[in-house]
């Protein structure tokens, strides 16, 4: 049996580590926490601008509201007050002044601090984490990158009710502004390159389409089902990146009409464009997918939580020999693990500054055994 570079000796092992991490995390102090931080983002990312908004020479400055801002979501159930008064040590300690006990300041700042900036600084932290990692993590020399969906309630305001409605079969007066994102993550470090976010009823491919800028020749996309199907695995080759994802379950696979056998349960095959365009594309772009595009499919067994699982993976990669079929097993068996980290994402959690810190990020006490089917 062929497994992955996930060892099952080893989980409790890891386990315990991530655990020791994170428990340290919450319990750093406010001084220790930016001294780390002052590591990631280059400081002229978060300077003050010599004109216009963020110019001004306040308390609260742009650096200092980000690492007050982190520290307070490192910490669940941290009050704005707790946040002051640790900057109020702070200058106390570096004699810096006096810092009014009010907390208005610090909110306004939080309110000020720069979009388009946060999304740079959270690019940096994330080429940061792969540089630390290294070569893990990849296949052949590639860059992955996973896409992956999920869904989380927001405040229940009129602003967001109105952005980001509820489904209609939930009472009026009831339920939370229900929120979609998509992150695109690399694989080695587990840290977020990008996010788009919109409201429940956009499908996944619609999210992912928005962020196809977001992926460089030479990388591969790595996804659910929700990616492998006819217009991802036809469009993204054209720009150079391949596609590995998982096969929706109402398409049947005949081993039998492949038209290059490559192995058990691994095979070509030909896939034709469907009729109905596509809602994401407009009548040009539909023009320009080819009529017909070649496949690889491979099927294995998963044991997971001792429940055996059988999975079939479609990728646009079709040399066996430099893509072997252990080795795309073994892609989709992290991606699995690093899915699972999402959870953090819907809590108060600062994602790229731990996976910069610790690449093995903890996973539940849940390792399956992935293996072709035998």
């Amino acid at each position: 049996m062929i497994v992955t570079p996930f060892f099952p000796a080893l989980r409790a092992q890891l386990a315990a580590q991530g655990k020791r991490t994170c428990h340290a995390l919450r319990h750093m102090d406010f001084p220790p926490l930016r001294q780390q931080l002052r590591q990631l983002p280059p400081p002229e990312l978060l300077a003050s601008a010599e004109e216009g908004a963020n110019s001004r020479q306040r308390i609260f400055s742009l650096w200092l509201t980000l690492e007050c801002f982190l520290w307070q979501m490192l910490k669940p159930r941290t009050a704005c007050r707790e946040v002051v008064r640790a900057v109020q040590a702070l200058f106390q300690a570096q004699g810096q002044g006096r810092v009014d006990e009010g907390t208005s300041a610090y909110v306004q700042a939080r309110q000020r601090l720069p979009k388009e900036r946060l999304e740079k600084a959270l690019a940096h932290t994330a080429h940061t984490a792969d540089r630390r990692v290294g070569q893990q993590g990849q296949l052949q020399g590639r860059p992955v990158k996973v896409a992956d969906c999920s869904t989380t309630q927001r405040p229940d305001t009129k602003k967001n009710q109105k952005r980001y409605p509820q489904p209609s079969s939930q009472k009026p007066g009831c339920g939370f502004p229900l929120i979609k994102f998509l992150v695109l993550f690399s694989l080695s470090s587990g840290a977020i390159l990008r996010a788009a976010m919109a409201h429940w009823k956009n499908h996944d491919l619609r999210l992912l389409h928005g962020l196809w800028e977001a992926l460089e020749k030479g990388d591969i996309l790595l996804g659910d089902r929700a990616y492998g199907e006819y217009l991802t695995l036809a469009a993204l080759p054209a720009r150079g990146v391949d596609v590995v994802a998982r096969m929706h379950g109402a398409r049947r696979v005949d081993y039998r009409k492949a038209l290059q056998r490559l192995g058990r349960h691994d095979g070509l095959f030909q896939w034709r464009k469907g009729y109905q365009q596509s809602k994401i594309l407009s009548a040009r772009q539909w023009r320009q997918v080819p009529a017909h595009i070649t496949v690889r499919i491979l099927r294995f067994d998963a044991v997971i939580r001792r429940r055996k699982k059988r999975i079939t993976l479609v990728t646009t990669l079709l040399d066996p020999v430099a893509y072997p079929a252990h080795e795309l097993i073994g892609l989709y068996a992290r991606r699995w693990h690093l899915e699972l980290a999402l959870r953090h994402l819907k809590t108060p959690w600062a994602w790229n500054y731990c996976a910069a810190k610790l690449p093995t990020w903890p996973r539940r006490n849940c390792w399956p055994i992935w293996s072709p089917i035998t």
